[in-house]
């Protein structure tokens, strides 16, 4: 059998083997840059108003923040990421990250690329599981009232049943394709009524093996507990 050498957390070149000197350079020079709070405000202001008067001022945020942070905006343009980051035995997840929907409409939008997100995932052994967060197909304000005990109207009692539909067809659907899917963590004040719905997907979907993971946020002073 051979031996596995032991990952070392230190060893940065592990870490960035997959990026060029020009990018991680790059890099470098982007997190600099949001190290200055003046100039992130200012660069805020900018991006509004060029957005506002049509300047096209797209393709520099894609080529820098954007190109950092995202695989793509479709999963067409991820593929080009994800082999790329498989040469170097790195998998790639894709997370459909709109969030802050407000209309049913809007949801079950989101809803319906997720479950595309896992079936490209059936289909990859470079995408070894898929997420989502909440947020994306769920009104937070809905979840925020349900937590806090707060007595609902008859519309949002249907919103959030339909909530929980969204959510109990985008775990089945993982469990069709047998993929792991990952539910991502929200904030604090609606994350008991996320972690209420998460439990029952994995009661429900983890019966011969583990396809529902919940996600706990560590840097919360109660997150160990709730974790064990």
């Amino acid at each position: 059998m051979k031996a596995t050498k032991p990952v070392s957390f230190e060893d940065t070149s592990v870490a960035f083997s997959s990026k060029s000197n020009y990018r991680l350079f790059k890099m470098y020079l982007l997190f600099g840059a949001m190290n200055f709070n003046r100039l992130v405000k200012i660069g805020n202001i900018l991006i509004s108003f060029f957005f506002k008067i049509r300047f096209p001022v797209k393709p520099i945020i894609k080529y820098t923040f954007f190109e950092h942070f995202c695989g793509g905006e479709n999963i067409v343009e991820s593929e080009k990421t994800i082999h790329e980051l498989a040469e170097f035995s790195i998998g790639a997840i894709l997370d459909y990250s709109v969030e802050g929907e407000k209309t049913e409409e809007g949801f079950d939008r989101t809803t319906a690329e997720i479950i595309k997100t896992i079936r490209k995932s059936k289909e990859s052994d470079n995408i070894p599981f898929s997420v989502f967060k909440p947020s994306g197909i769920a009104s937070a304000d809905l979840l925020t009232k349900v937590q806090n005990g707060m007595t609902l109207t008859e519309q949002e009692c249907r919103s959030f049943q339909l909530a929980k539909t969204r959510v109990e067809n985008i775990c089945r659907e993982a469990h069709a394709c047998d993929t792991r899917i990952l539910i991502d963590g929200e904030e604090s004040w609606m994350q008991d009524t996320i972690d209420d719905i998460v439990y029952e997907m994995m009661i429900r979907f983890n019966r011969e093996k583990v396809i529902v993971y919940n996600t706990y946020q560590m840097y919360r002073h109660d997150m160990l507990d709730n974790l064990k």
